[in-house]
């Protein structure tokens, strides 16, 4: 993954880095410190000098306030998407930085920008049940569309997207919880849940309560369609913001 991508990975995908932005007097420059050692510590790069992260750093951040930053990171990679028969493909050419960034930055979100930026609500129920949109390759959608195709080989435990996942957790959070208390009985289980950073199951339950009753105040339903419409939403409020105060109030609240 290139250096600009691990840097807007981190700050859209770090917890640390949320609850630091969470504090009304945040300021972004005291915030450089965090990420670029998260940012260092994450990336596959271990032979880029230091420099290098310091100087993509100073690009990224650099004089600009914290809507400038999420508003210039989602165009980044909104701009690896495009519009074709009214669906929205992933260019050929960033195919496989997509994939890189997909797997620590929900697609969703970025879907929901893509949306949002280029006015095309109507996009929203095509990603019913998936989120992850492909390339447009004539060749490969002729034979899709002229052979039948086999998979041989299916890992089911790992073939449902996570933003499916989230929903059902929503939905059923005391099936999901008690299942998650069971895991912290088994030590392997327990590594499992610290590698994803949830450390306490009495936090991470009570951040479940609170997504539930913020959906449940945004008269919001527990589809991928509603996310798509909350985080539109959440795009068009960030836009007005004129200050930090007022968009570390926003983000705090959802």
């Amino acid at each position: 993954m290139i250096i600009t991508n691990q840097y807007i990975t981190t700050f859209l995908s770090s917890y640390k880095i949320y609850e630091y932005i969470k504090d009304i007097n945040f300021d972004i420059q005291s915030l450089n410190p965090y990420i670029f050692v998260e940012t260092r510590n994450s990336s596959d790069n271990k032979v880029v000098p230091d420099y290098v992260f310091k100087e993509v750093e100073s690009i990224l951040f650099h004089g600009k306030d914290l809507s400038d930053i999420l508003g210039n990171f989602f165009d980044k990679l909104a701009f690896m998407l495009y519009l074709k028969n009214n669906c929205i493909y992933v260019k050929e050419d960033f195919f496989q930085e997509w994939q890189e960034v997909i797997t620590r930055v929900s697609p969703l979100m970025i879907i929901s920008y893509f949306i949002y930026k280029n006015k095309h609500m109507n996009l929203i129920d095509k990603f019913a049940n998936s989120l992850l949109p492909c390339i447009y390759n004539k060749r490969l959608d002729y034979i899709l569309n002229n052979n039948e195709i086999y998979d041989l080989h299916i890992h089911l435990n790992g073939t449902t997207e996570f933003d499916i996942v989230w929903q059902d957790l929503l939905k059923n959070p005391k099936l999901i919880i008690a299942d998650y208390i069971k895991g912290f009985e088994k030590d392997n289980v327990k590594e499992e849940y610290f590698e994803l950073a949830i450390f306490d199951i009495v936090s991470f339950k009570r951040n479940i309560d609170d997504v539930i009753n913020f959906r449940k105040k945004s008269d919001c339903n527990y589809s991928i369609q509603c996310e798509i419409k909350f985080f539109v939403d959440y795009f068009k409020k960030l836009n007005q913001q004129r200050n930090f105060q007022e968009i570390n109030l926003f983000i705090n609240t959802c």
